[in-house]
């Protein structure tokens, strides 16, 4: 073992120990202390999912989190000489506020795909945008997840 190498893992130990690394404690019951309430532009799917991931009828000492403002946009790109739209463009977006007795947390969250429009069969493409929202609907499902479960340490 050359000096260099012992120097290197000294220096990767002091510095590992000075980071003050520490093992996360994740709570079991995390799911279970969420009160959680809808805007009536969330879609009925989403609500479902939402309802089955969060305990609705939590105590009052909960975490409420109400989830609102949803809205869908889509946006065609054109481009060279044809008369139709190259590309399209969806942006899913909504706002979360997640609340305690002691701190609050308000943020907006959005998911953006893109996909190709040149589908010579209308019905094709509008089944690939209801698929490409459902997969941006579980995104979001996910981010609001994340968001609740670092709120919560």
């Amino acid at each position: 073992m050359t000096k260099y190498s012992a120097f290197l893992q000294i220096f990767f130990l002091i510095s590992l120990y000075g980071c003050g690394y520490n093992q996360v404690i994740s709570k079991s019951d995390i799911y279970n202390s969420v009160s959680i309430a809808f805007d009536k532009s969330i879609p009925i799917p989403m609500v479902a999912k939402l309802k089955s991931t969060f305990d609705t009828n939590a105590d009052a000492d909960a975490i409420s989190v109400n989830i609102k403002n949803y809205s869908m946009k889509k946006y065609n790109i054109y481009g060279g000489n044809a008369l139709r739209a190259l590309e399209g463009e969806l942006t899913l977006k909504t706002q979360i506020m997640i609340q305690s007795a002691t701190k609050s947390s308000n943020k907006y969250l959005s998911s953006m795909k893109r996909y190709k429009s040149n589908e010579l069969n209308p019905y094709a493409q509008d089944e690939m945008i209801k698929l490409l929202e459902s997969e941006m609907q579980k995104e979001i499902l996910n981010k609001i997840i994340i968001e609740v479960s670092l709120f919560e340490m």
